[in-house]
């Protein structure tokens, strides 16, 4: 098991060589899109179409870089699960619990329901947009996806490249889907999200992932400051 961390206060100007492979020629940054930490010992969702072909994963939190790799994937479904190996260290972004290091991650709702105001958050279009993290707010607008695929659900909040895997919660912080896909040349307001109900069906056993305990709504700046605590960039290298 190798420790993923690579270093601490990482700027956009570093992306390109952040891995030994990187900086010898052996790999190049191809992509970069978004993923979401699930459990408080690095489970990292993201989607399929994102981790394939990739020779090397990093993903960065909060200036701090780590080594990700892929442990579960489902094409059909466009749904990965990356890991990171966190060992004991004092470093920017992990917290220390019982002299175990952890990191902040997002629980589960129960479902998505037609009408009810949804939030994703994510990194697109980082070379005209900026590298920091964007939100955008809509409602779920259907419970099915493209030819009734019982797997999505449709939005009208607009996302794009660099969205995909970031995660669409609810009004409590609760995740209700990952981001995957929109109708490009159709309408900047049909978009997609893997359900919540697929992702927990299609996660291992071993991934112990939690139900958010739904209280009072919380206000566009604290759920904006929950999800962000858990949020990732991640990088895409290929040969």
């Amino acid at each position: 098991i190798y420790d993923s961390f690579i270093r601490d206060d990482v700027k956009p100007a570093d992306y390109e060589k952040l891995t030994e492979s990187a900086k010898r020629g052996r790999t190049h940054l191809a992509l970069s899109a978004s993923g979401f930490f699930i459990t408080k010992d690095g489970y990292i969702l993201t989607n399929h179409h994102v981790v394939d072909g990739a020779a090397e994963l990093v993903v960065i939190r909060k200036g701090t870089a780590y080594r990700a790799f892929v442990v579960a994937k489902n094409k059909k479904h466009d749904l990965a699960l990356m890991k990171i190996n966190l060992f004991p260290r004092g470093t920017n972004g992990v917290y220390e619990i019982n002299g175990l290091p952890t990191v902040p991650y997002l629980r589960f709702a129960d479902a998505n329901r037609l009408g009810q105001t949804v939030y994703a958050f994510g990194f697109p279009e980082t070379q005209l947009l900026g590298y920091e993290p964007k939100m955008t707010r809509g409602i779920v607008s259907g419970l099915s996806g493209v030819r009734d695929r019982k797997d999505l659900f449709q939005m009208d909040l607009m996302i794009t490249h660099g969205n995909s895997g970031g995660p669409v919660v609810d009004e409590f912080g609760g995740v209700v889907g990952v981001a995957c896909s929109g109708l490009p040349g159709i309408s900047d307001n049909i978009n997609y999200a893997i359900n919540v109900e697929t992702v927990r069906k299609l996660l291992p056993q071993t991934v112990k992932t939690e139900r958010n305990a739904y209280g009072r709504k919380l206000s566009s700046e604290n759920l904006t400051q929950k999800v962000l605590e858990a949020l990732v960039y991640v990088l895409i290298y290929k040969e």
